[in-house]
Parts: C-alpha cells; sequence; structure tokens
C-alpha cells in the first residue's frame, strides 16, 4: 500500500515528494500514479475557533440570522462558515455580520435547519483553495483509479503532518472568491475509488464533489462515506453517468435556482442513504434518462423549491424511510419522468406533496406512495389528472381502490394492480365490482384489458356505473393470448367537468 500527502496551504507539485514532510499541494498529484489499496492522505485545516467569548448564540429552525449580545461584529465576515461544531450538525455560510442595538446578528446565505437553541458557536478553520477562475475550473482531480471493489484507490483527510502522521483534524477546502466558481473535486472516468469523507469537505465552489465516469458497470462505481459539501452554486454533490454508492454526509446550503443538494444525470446507477439534504434550492434534482436511483434512511428538510425534482425521463427512483419536510413541494415531476415510488416516507409541513407540469399526459403513473402524507398503506398513485389509492371507508370486501380523477378528457387508471393468469388460445373473462359518487355522465368510466407485454387486447369499453356495487365485465379473445401469460384489467375514469367524481373498484376476478 503506497500512502502519498498533500497539502493545500503548504505543499508543492514541483518540489514535493509526496511525503509528510515534503507533501504535494494537490490531490491531482498526490493520485498520480497510484491504484487499488493506495491512499492520499490531505493535510488538516486549522480547527474551529469560538466566537462570542463564551456567550451563546442563538439559532433558530426556519430562520436566517443568528444572534447574540454584545458586539462581535469583527469575529466573522461574508463567506466564512459557523456552526455548533458538535455531532450531527453541520456548518453554515455567512452572508453579512451587522451589530445594532446590543446585538450582533449574523445573517446566513441559506435558511437554517436544525435545532432551535441558544449555544456555543464556532468558526470553521478552512483551507483555501483561492478564487477558482471559472465556473468550470477543476480545482482539484483525481488523477487514477484503483482495481476491484475490495481494492480501491482512497482519499481521506483531517491529517495532521507533523511527526507522525496522525488523523486527528477535518479538512475542509474553501473557494474564497466573490464568485461561486470551480469544481473542488473532479472525477473523470476514474473508478473504484473511495472518498473517506467523514473528515473532508468542499465549501462555496460551483460544484463541491463532480464525477463523470461514462456510464461504467455497475460494480466499477465509487464509494463516497460521510462527505460534505456545502454552500456550492450549482450542486453539491454532481453525480452524471456513473454508479457510486453514497452513504452519509451533509449536502447543505444550496440555493442557486439551476441546481440541488445532489443532483444525478444520465446513465447513472446510484445508491443513497443516511444523507442530511437541507435549505437547498432543490433537495434532490434528476435528469436524462436511465437515472436508476434508491435513497434511504434519509432527510430532506428546507429544500425552498421542491425536495424530489425529476426531469426529463428521469429514470426509476425510489424513496424508502425517508423524511421530508418543510418544504413547498414534495415531488415535482416534470416532462415525461420515469417510475418514482416513495415507501415508508413522512412528509411533514409539504404544502403540495406532488405536483407535476402539465405535459406529463397520459394514464402513466408519476408517484407511488406506500404512505401518502402520515396515512399509513393507502398506496396512493399520483398521476399528472388525478390520483387512485386503496381505500376502506367505501369497500365492498375489505379494501377497494378508489379513483379521483381531475380532469374531463383524461383518464386515470388502476395501473398494474389487477392482474391475473391467462391459460393459451382461450377466451379470458375479467370482472370487477364498480361503485361511483359524484355526478356521471356516459363514457367516463371505461375497462381495458393489456396483455404481459403492455399491449392493449380488449377494450376500453364504456361502462354505466351506479351509485351502488355493481357487476362489469371484459372478455379477452383466445386469438389474442397466443400463449400463456399475466394479463391485466384496467378501470379507466375521467372527471365531469364541475363535479366531483370518485370510482371505486372492488373485487377483481377471473373466469
Amino acid at each position: 500500500m503506497a500512502v502519498k500527502y498533500c497539502d493545500y496551504a503548504s505543499g508543492s507539485d514541483t518540489t514535493g515528494d509526496g511525503s509528510a514532510g515534503n507533501p504535494y499541494k494537490t490531490i491531482d498529484k498526490a493520485s498520480t500514479g497510484l491504484t487499488g489499496g493506495d491512499e492520499v492522505r490531505c493535510a488538516k485545516s486549522a480547527a474551529p475557533t469560538q466566537i462570542g467569548g463564551t456567550g451563546n448564540w442563538q439559532w433558530t429552525d426556519g430562520g436566517t440570522t443568528v444572534t447574540i449580545s454584545g458586539d462581535y461584529s469583527t469575529a466573522v465576515a461574508a463567506k466564512d462558515f459557523i456552526g455548533k461544531n458538535v455531532a450531527n450538525t453541520t456548518w453554515w455560510e455567512v452572508s453579512s455580520v451587522a451589530y445594532a442595538g446590543g446585538t450582533t446578528t449574523i445573517t446566513l446565505v441559506a435558511t437554517y435547519s436544525g435545532t432551535t437553541e441558544a449555544v456555543a458557536t464556532y468558526k470553521l478553520g478552512v483551507t483555501d483553495t483561492g478564487a477558482a477562475a471559472a465556473l468550470g475550473t477543476n480545482v482539484q482531480l483525481v488523477s487514477a483509479s484503483g482495481t476491484s471493489v475490495s481494492s480501491r484507490l482512497k482519499v481521506s483527510g483531517g491529517w495532521n503532518l507533523s511527526g507522525t502522521p496522525a488523523q486527528d483534524g477535518y479538512t475542509w477546502f474553501w473557494q474564497s472568491g466573490s464568485s461561486k466558481y470551480g469544481v473542488g473535486l473532479y472525477g473523470n472516468v476514474k473508478n473504484f475509488i473511495e472518498i473517506d469523507g467523514d473528515r473532508v469537505g468542499f465549501l462555496r465552489y460551483y460544484r463541491g464533489l463532480y464525477l463523470y465516469t461514462s456510464a461504467v458497470a455497475r460494480q466499477d462505481g465509487w464509494l463516497i462515506t460521510d462527505l460534505s459539501c456545502l454552500g456550492c452554486n450549482l450542486h453539491n454533490l454532481d453525480l452524471e453517468e456513473c454508479v457510486a454508492d453514497v452513504q452519509g454526509g451533509w449536502f447543505c446550503g444550496n440555493v442557486g435556482t439551476s441546481g440541488g443538494g445532489i443532483f444525478v444525470s444520465g446513465s447513472a446507477l446510484i445508491t443513497v442513504s443516511g444523507v442530511q439534504v437541507r435549505s437547498n434550492y432543490r433537495g434532490f434534482y434528476i435528469t436524462g434518462a436511465h437515472s436508476d436511483v434508491l435513497v434511504y434512511n434519509s432527510q430532506f428538510h428546507r429544500n425552498s423549491s421542491a425536495t424530489l425534482r425529476p426531469f426529463n425521463n428521469g429514470g426509476h427512483v425510489v424513496f424508502e424511510d425517508c423524511a421530508l419536510a418543510n418544504a413547498p413541494v414534495g415531488v415535482y415531476a416534470y416532462a415525461n419522468v420515469g417510475t418514482i415510488v416513495l415507501c415508508n416516507c413522512t412528509l411533514a409541513s409539504v404544502t403540495t406533496p406532488f405536483n407535476t407540469a402539465a405535459d406529463n399526459v397520459g394514464q402513466w403513473p408519476c408517484v407511488r406512495w406506500q404512505h401518502y402524507n402520515g396515512t399509513a398503506d393507502d398506496n396512493r398513485i399520483d398521476f399528472v389528472y388525478g390520483s387512485a389509492k386503496r381505500d376502506t371507508a367505501d369497500a365492498r370486501s375489505g379494501a377497494c381502490w378508489k379513483l379521483q380523477p381531475t380532469d374531463g378528457t383524461q383518464r386515470i387508471s388502476t395501473w398494474r394492480v389487477l392482474r391475473t393468469y391467462a391459460a393459451a388460445s382461450a377466451d379470458k373473462e375479467l370482472a370487477i365490482y364498480l361503485k361511483r359518487s359524484g355526478t356521471y355522465t356516459a363514457g367516463d368510466v371505461e375497462l381495458a384489458a393489456y396483455n404481459e407485454a403492455g399491449r392493449l387486447v380488449a377494450g376500453p369499453t364504456a361502462q354505466t356505473v351506479g351509485t351502488g356495487y355493481g357487476r362489469h365485465t371484459i372478455t379477452i379473445a383466445a386469438a389474442d393470448l397466443p400463449r400463456a401469460q399475466v394479463v391485466e384489467l384496467r378501470v379507466l375514469a375521467k372527471r365531469q367537468a364541475g363535479t366531483d367524481l370518485a370510482v371505486y373498484a372492488d373485487d377483481f376476478m377471473a373466469a
């Protein structure tokens, strides 16, 4: 195992040799020529320093200011980061500092998301990487790859290079320019990399960590643990055409209106767990086809536009055991997104749990929920023009599907919930019990049958539905069943303009 050291503040890529006593300056140089099992170790930044003497500063969840009695207006300045310096908290960028009326007020760049309390507050020690020249300047990059999942090239931080090297601090790379330019760390077509981010962070860049590995195989991806990317202008964490496993970390304070806390694009296979995504413009932003994303056990709080925003064929996205809170929109589906599933997720203080762009037309589901805004096991499916969910109040036999369309021309459906086996070369009758509420017009409700490939094989046929349950059938002809397969019945419903129409479907059966 080869170990190379770098110190951005005092190392040299010209005269350094990568030893602790004579480190390189950059991760680029330190990683050059390394391979699987090797490690780049970054020199630690200065320790945080307490501000405001021994006094406590008032932090308020959902607020943008931090205050204390007394004049401490020279203790911090714009672009600094402050925080509580305790576990399970992060650091917040300062916009301005002022003293008036006996109180010092620090205004933050992003809305604070955390515990309301009066506590000792610290200024973060940082490693200044200077003012990046342009948006796309790669301030540092990874220059080599590992060899396998069990033999990755590792980048770690927090190293004290005095005497025998010891990992007793943190490394916070900080872009000091007035404009948030540059990429904190760039990985371009480099595989089997581990970012041991427990003691590493990237602050105030255009992108914090940016990976582009050109759609490598699933097993070739990056492992990113407990990384912090804070206050970046476009994306805090940018994952494009790559495979990555993100385990823990903080991605907060992105207020640029083009990006998000975490951004995924292209042919990406991404797993995210245990992260804190707070106070960004968008929490999780996805675009580009074939992005397969699993997010679980994570917190999404106070993201000011939307918690999850899939855009332009955003692939397949599953959120499991996540908390989505304090946002105007939970999920904003835009421009023909793929499958989105939220399983056992909680929503709190979310004004609109689901919203969609008008061009998402048709009967395709946009979001599937196991629990919707605190309702357990309602298994709701949101379409552009309405929703379908599990219902017990109007059930015929314990539980039924309740369809609530919102448009007079576009239908919603029971979508992949009414399925059964069909033998080859024989007629197949599918039956369902239906009732309705609200005003009904002929053609508002239809039945249709689909084969295993998703092709329409019977219907749609209009149904006359009453206010009490009645049996309705549709038959798939033998000629449309050349082989044994699974078939599906869909109940389609639209809303008569100006009325509240709900359709209930229960007791699906097949001859």
